[in-house]
């Protein structure tokens, strides 16, 4: 769409808790807006503890690409699905 700004993250870990992508989208958009420090950002990273205040991103638009096992890979999107418009 004409006008609009996107961001694709790719996040990946050996785990996910319930809601943790939604937490740290969330927390990346404040980062970006400036409501909450880089570094805040970081040392919530490094030390394992959530921040004071939740901001989940909304789950619009967050998609599960790819679930990687050490024996097999199932891909259930890519981005040129997601986002035909935009080149990757």
């Amino acid at each position: 769409d004409a006008g609009r700004e996107y961001a694709v993250l790719r996040i990946s870990a050996d785990r996910f808790l319930r809601g943790m992508v939604r937490l740290l989208v969330g927390n990346l958009i404040l980062t970006g807006q400036g409501r909450m420090s880089a570094e805040d950002f970081a040392a919530h990273l490094r030390s394992g503890n959530a921040p004071r205040f939740y901001t989940a991103a909304y789950p619009q638009g967050l998609y599960l690409c790819d679930v990687q096992y050490e024996y097999s890979e199932i891909s259930v999107c890519s981005h040129k699905t997601v986002f035909p418009g935009l080149l990757f």
